[in-house]
């Protein structure tokens, strides 16, 4: 568990903590937010002391997620039930989980421009301001 800020050289593969925006890579570069790599989560002090235990509920239920999604490609692809994570590892402890929050004032209309990822699969929730 880390509570670390990031500066532009840290290795995005396996960070822990907190980024500002245009932390970590440019793909940051109009939003800011945690990012959790292989089963680490962080504390933050109060009036915050309930994030850790928030986060341990959204990446169980992002793990129950990509469980359903990797039981589908495995019956599709007809590899062995729990295939993937026999060759990866557990999913509680091989994900990273990104909690992101965009700059409305961003003057790009493209907040996250299209990017390869080295994961495996990625589920992305979105939430957004309605529009004008």
């Amino acid at each position: 568990s880390s509570s670390t800020s990031s500066s532009s050289t840290s290795s995005s593969s396996t960070f822990t903590g907190f980024h500002s925006m245009g932390g970590l890579s440019a793909y940051n570069a109009c939003r800011e937010g945690f990012v959790f790599s292989n089963g680490d989560l962080m504390h933050l002090p109060a009036p915050y002391d309930n994030f850790y235990s928030s986060c341990e509920d959204f990446r169980r239920e992002g793990c129950e997620i990509a469980k359903i999604v990797y039981n589908e490609l495995e019956k599709h692809l007809k590899l062995p039930k729990n295939y993937f994570e026999q060759q990866f590892g557990q999913l509680e402890a091989t994900c990273q989980w990104h909690i992101k929050r965009y700059d409305p004032s961003s003057p790009s209309d493209v907040l996250l421009p299209m990017h390869t990822d080295p994961s495996l699969i990625s589920v992305v929730l979105h939430d957004c301001p309605p529009s004008p």
